[in-house]
């Protein structure tokens, strides 16, 4: 679990108070699951599983291996802003009012709304008194999180006196084809705020044949 807090005085929401820019680290998530394996299966005729059994067919179940990497992360924080300059201070990434929580239960999130649109609201630049600077914090919202298995499922077999290798490779790219969805739209402004519109690659597959000698 990481509780990294950092600055960024990169387009401040307002220039003349930057300790208001502390906030999560936004590049990080907040848990991460990593696991990579090699898995050689023990077939063989002087394995753990005999094929001697198999006869001519031995060859068919030696030399097999699974390898894979598996990322699982939470989502990363995120800041609802405005697009463009609206207070004119020649500086972007101004941010809203922030009148609720924002972040939604898990129960309750939809790519069509994934956090409270409702908690961020536009602040009142006219007036006897303008607020030219919202008050919502850097980092409050959360993005989907991403689960990720990449698998590969090898063969080794030796086809010649020599030595001489032939290797069979299949590789499966997000294995069990998890919807990964990307960042909703942050920007108050846009009538898209708070819609995911997108995913990250489904399913990859791919065999390859590699011959050595």
């Amino acid at each position: 679990i990481s509780d990294a807090y950092s600055w960024t005085f990169a387009n401040p929401n307002n220039p003349r108070d930057l300790p208001a820019e502390r906030s999560l680290y936004g590049f990080t998530p907040t848990k991460s699951f990593n696991m990579n394996y090699i898995v050689d299966l023990p077939l063989g005729k002087d394995k753990l599983l005999s094929t001697r059994w198999a006869g001519k067919f031995a060859r068919l179940l030696e030399g097999w291996r699974i390898s894979g990497i598996t990322n699982i992360m939470s989502g990363t924080p995120f800041s609802p802003e405005i697009f463009g300059d609206p207070n004119n201070d020649g500086v972007w990434g101004d941010r809203p009012n922030r009148v609720g929580p924002g972040n939604l239960p898990e129960s309750e999130r939809s790519i069509d709304k994934w956090f409270e649109t409702a908690d961020f609201v536009m602040p009142d630049y006219g007036g006897p008194d303008p607020q030219w600077f919202g008050n919502s914090g850097r980092n409050v919202l959360l993005s989907p999180g991403s689960t990720q298995w990449d698998i590969s499922v090898l063969k080794t077999t030796q086809v010649t006196r020599s030595g001489s290798l032939l290797e069979f490779r299949v590789q499966f790219f997000n294995a069990f084809n998890h919807v990964n969805f990307m960042r909703p739209d942050n920007f108050i402004n846009s009538n898209t705020f708070g819609v995911i519109s997108g995913a990250r690659d489904a399913r990859e597959i791919e065999v390859a044949l590699k011959y050595s000698f």
